[in-house]
């Protein structure tokens, strides 16, 4: 949305979004004051939910499942109205820093000894994950409830002074300020079926977050619902079923009681329905609303602990497509593909073809030509050409997703972020090694496999579940009953707008008017900062293919051993570049 971004600047218009939920006190000025009330329920605890994304650190807020502590209400069960108390919210915490600076942080320790990368993120940036997020939920939730993220409740900003009020009390929520026995989120990396050790990885988080939003950095939070607590990390399932899969390994060895075998097995199977159920997602998400992540790790996904249901997050690196009449090509090359100026990149075009064995152009055209009905099995549509569907939508997903990231990060193995999910699809021999040419995938032998064809035939009942239209009560979720249900009776919009939130210090109040109140309003007073960034990245990108060229490298290793790619990504950092990298969508 670059280009309506910039017609947003000029008229000084404000960009709305619709809510997905419906706040329940209407003397509470906005959202972020009925989040505050939330936070300050008796008995309410913050918990974690992941910090493995780069860029993203992420809660869970629940309240005691009683009515006077729900201050939203989300779609009910059959999804036909917003009658559902919501007593659980995520929130999804980054450090943003002004364009130009540099984006590294420290890596982030975990309980478990783990350290994890961590990079600051762009306010625009940010924002647009938003819009992304409420865009997906809202086409998605239309018109039978069946959505597959969950509904943005607000967005905001905080200065690092106020950053730090706000850190403190939500310290004060945690599983490790309470005066109860020591427990934890996340057990401990042993074998599935021990019990596990219990840590508070909240505090941690927080108290990193506390340490980094300094100087002019500041702290962006986007606030989701959540439909229960009963939601956690599929990296968390994906571990658990991994150790539990050690075990069964050498029952003998490791000396299991038939109740830890069938405990064992149970974690695998739950894990396996879950992953099932995030593929039917993505694909939901690819058919319908046209956008491709290319940063699905099993940490971006959130799944009962029952296996029965998942939701997809973080939609900071996603490709989406708005595709008008007419026009040519370049409509098909989204950022980063495209550069502002629609000139196309032709390394991570010449990655993706040397990975799928294909051609961009010609996936692409036939992918968004699809629509979910395309997997619905007919008389037309055999179950054979649909398999045959499947599998191209996930050969286009996971290449674009190991190009992307190939050229513009660090890959700490050679293959997609989406690989675990991968495995879970094509089987445990699927290569992750995306980079020897010998070892690459062979989509046409693995998609007629018999393992594929299982997995898939697991995934199209969910996948028809979600998209199906329901033969319950009547549905009150057409796009113009959604607006109006979620908007207040004096007819204005109920909306988060991006806003800069200003803690009076010494009180548990906040003071809404500040410097920048809209994003309308930075992008005003900030433009020059995208400017540069513009004209930086239009350098950085020219210096990158001119060193590339001048490195005489002819081949993918020739060039890396010239180190001229490390070279030149430091320049196109240093340029204050990847801001863009984490823009969500443009035209």
């Amino acid at each position: 949305m670059a280009k309506q971004n910039k017609r947003v600047g000029k008229n000084k218009t404000k960009k709305r979004i619709k809510g997905g939920m419906k706040r329940i006190n209407a003397a509470l000025k906005n959202n972020f004051e009925a989040i505050l009330a939330m936070m300050r329920k008796p008995g309410a605890r913050l918990t974690k939910i992941s910090g493995s994304s780069l860029k993203g650190f992420i809660f869970k807020l629940d309240v005691p499942p009683v009515q006077e502590n729900a201050e939203f209400l989300g779609v009910n069960e059959n999804g036909t109205a917003f009658t559902r108390p919501i007593y659980s919210l995520v929130f999804k915490f980054c450090v943003v820093s002004p364009p130009g600076t540099d984006t590294k942080l420290p890596p982030l320790t975990l309980s478990n000894g783990e350290a994890k990368d961590k990079e600051t993120e762009f306010l625009e940036g940010f924002a647009d994950e938003a819009k992304m997020q409420q865009e997906i939920f809202l086409s998605t939730v239309t018109p039978i409830g069946k959505y597959i993220c969950p509904a943005i409740v607000d967005f905001a900003y905080f200065t690092s002074a106020d950053a730090a009020i706000f850190l403190n009390e939500l310290k004060g929520l945690t599983l490790a300020s309470a005066p109860a026995p020591p427990v934890v989120a996340r057990p401990t990396r042993r074998v599935g079926f021990q019990e596990p050790v219990m840590i508070d990885d909240a505090t941690i988080m927080l108290d990193y977050l506390l340490a980094n939003v300094t100087g002019r950095k500041q702290l962006g939070l986007i606030t989701m619902e959540l439909a229960s607590s009963d939601y956690g990390e599929l990296e968390d399932q994906r571990e658990r079923a991994m150790h539990a899969e050690e075990g069964l390994s050498d029952i003998e060895h490791y000396g299991l009681t038939p109740e830890q075998v069938e405990l064992s097995r149970m974690q695998i199977a739950v894990y396996n329905s879950s992953s099932a159920y995030t593929i039917a997602l993505l694909l939901i998400e690819a058919l319908k609303c046209k956008k491709f992540p290319w940063d699905c790790h099993t940490g971006n996904a959130l799944a009962k602990s029952d296996g029965l249901k998942a939701l997809l997050i973080d939609f900071g690196r996603t490709l989406a497509y708005y595709l008008a009449a007419g026009g040519d090509d370049r409509k098909y090359y989204p950022y980063p593909i495209a550069s502002e100026d629609g000139a196309i990149d032709e390394d991570i075009i010449r990655v993706y073809n040397e990975t799928s064995g294909s051609d961009y152009l010609t996936d692409v055209k036939a992918i968004l030509a699809l629509d979910v009905t395309s997997l619905f099995v007919s008389r037309t549509d055999p179950i054979d050409v649909v398999i045959s569907r499947v599998n191209n939508i996930l050969r286009f997903m996971s290449c674009i997703d190991y190009a992307i990231n190939s050229i513009f990060f660090e890959l700490d193995d050679q293959s997609p972020q989406m690989i675990d999910l991968l495995v879970t699809m094509y089987g445990p021999d699927l290569t992750r090694d995306w980079y020897t040419p010998e070892a690459k995938p062979d989509w046409a032998s693995l998609g007629s496999s018999d393992f594929f064809r299982g997995r898939v035939l697991e995934v199209l009942p969910i996948f028809l579940h979600l998209t199906e239209g329901s033969q319950a009560p009547l549905n009150l979720l057409s796009g113009r009953a959604l607006e109006s249900a979620t908007n207040p009776p004096d007819g204005a919009p109920r909306d988060f707008e991006p806003s800069l939130f200003s803690f009076r210090r010494g009180l548990k109040d906040y003071n809404r008017g500040s410097t920048l109140s809209t994003l309308s309003t930075f992008r005003k007073g900030g433009a020059k900062a995208t400017s540069t960034f513009r004209k930086g990245r239009a350098k950085a990108t020219s210096t990158f293919r001119a060193t590339f060229r001048k490195s005489g490298a002819k081949s993918t290793a020739t060039f890396r051993k010239s180190g001229a790619k490390t070279r030149a990504k430091a320049t196109f950092r240093k340029s204050g570049a990847k801001i863009a990298l984490s823009t969500a969508s443009l035209d």
